[in-house]
């Protein structure tokens, strides 16, 4: 085994690495190589290339949709340094997948009473606008298909704002904090924070419901307990897959030009929102959707509610990658010598989305 080239390699963003067993110690009592962990350790901590990897994955390829352009791009890179590094075997692993997308322009701001930028993002596998529109927004806050009714021929060429204002509270701590004691975790007991609120304790049946709607516990605080939430359209499982669908055909038949959410948490420019559309070409495409600063998004809601309708502008174009539904893992092996029929496996996350726009960039 070639310390070196492990020493390169295990810092990869993203990749499946297959390195041999002896690194690891075996429930069968194999002497652990001490001098060996002490210089992986070294290389590890005094001639890290982590950064150095995720300059070219993060911000030379960016964001890298499953099976988008960017996201083969980054891939090719990979394979072509893991190769470098001697890596044996390398290559893609393909396994099928639905449609890539990615974003390729936008721009979205508020042109009246007065101007002001937006920033946000297009939700993934959501089409785009086909050059500028300028559109009236309409608050019509669909929390269930009981709502379609009520809104029924109310939406053509709006732009929708279909959630309740997104509930925000004064930050009162900092945001970086140290993690916490033992004790501070089980004093807390069931509260959790959450970005933009000083937290929140559930019990009983609001645990329930909230558990219930959205598990991931990604949601803001507040958000309500409806079957439509920011946070419920953005989760990737099936259920809600379901709600997403369910949306997305209503919104399509109702002709409206453009959805807009505020996103599923953060606030002061953080926004987190995920999927809008899907990437199973037999799902129903939506209109474009796109997520905008939470202050920005009440701000509107604001604005009709005290009849003042604003005049938005829109651009958005996006790229849709459907010649090849196949998406892939990327796979580089370093043969083992002392037990080479055994194998460790390393892997993360290779792919990423488009949104979740950061104040740190």
């Amino acid at each position: 085994m070639n310390l070196l080239r492990f020493r390169q390699a295990a810092p990869m963003v993203a990749t499946l690495f297959l390195i041999p067993a002896s690194f690891a110690q075996a429930t069968g009592g194999d002497k652990v190589d001490l001098d060996a962990l002490a210089q992986i350790k070294t290389e590890a901590f005094q001639h890290s290339q982590v950064m150095e990897n995720l300059f070219w994955m993060s911000e030379v390829y960016g964001p890298r949709v499953t099976n988008s352009r960017n996201h083969k791009l980054a891939a090719e890179w990979a394979m072509k340094q893991m190769q470098e590094w001697g890596l044996k075997n390398v290559h893609l692993e393909k396994w099928p997948f639905g449609y890539g997308w990615q974003i390729k322009h936008f721009y979205a701001a508020m042109e009246t009473p007065v101007y002001a930028a937006f920033t946000g993002f297009p939700l993934a596998w959501t089409p785009g606008t086909n050059g500028p529109i300028t559109v009236e927004p309409v608050w019509a806050p669909i929390h269930s298909k009981a709502d379609f009714a009520k809104y029924h021929g109310k939406l053509k060429g709006k732009a929708l704002l279909m959630f309740d204002p997104a509930p925000l509270t004064l930050h009162t701590r900092a945001d970086a904090q140290p993690s916490p004691t033992d004790e501070e975790i089980l004093t807390r007991g069931d509260g959790r924070g959450g970005r933009g609120g000083g937290g929140r304790a559930e019990n009983g049946a609001a645990a329930g419901a909230a558990e219930n709607r959205d598990p991931s516990r990604r949601g803001r605080p507040g958000e309500g307990e409806w079957e439509y939430t920011p946070t419920s359209l953005a989760l990737a499982n099936a259920k809600n897959g379901v709600l997403r669908n369910e949306v997305n055909a209503f919104l399509k038949e109702e002709g409206v030009a453009i959805s807009i959410t505020p996103g599923y948490n953060g606030d002061g420019g953080t926004i987190f929102s995920t999927y809008g559309g899907s990437e199973n070409p037999k799902d129903p495409i939506p209109p474009p959707i796109v997520a905008i600063g939470a202050e920005q998004y009440n701000r509107l809601v604001r604005l009709l509610q005290h009849g003042i309708t604003p005049k938005l502008n829109f651009d958005i174009a996006v790229d849709y990658q459907k010649e090849d539904q196949n998406a892939f893992n990327v796979i580089g092996e370093i043969p083992g010598t002392t037990k080479p029929d055994e194998i460790v496996m390393l892997g993360g996350h290779f792919d990423s989305l488009a949104g979740r726009h950061r104040r740190d960039g």
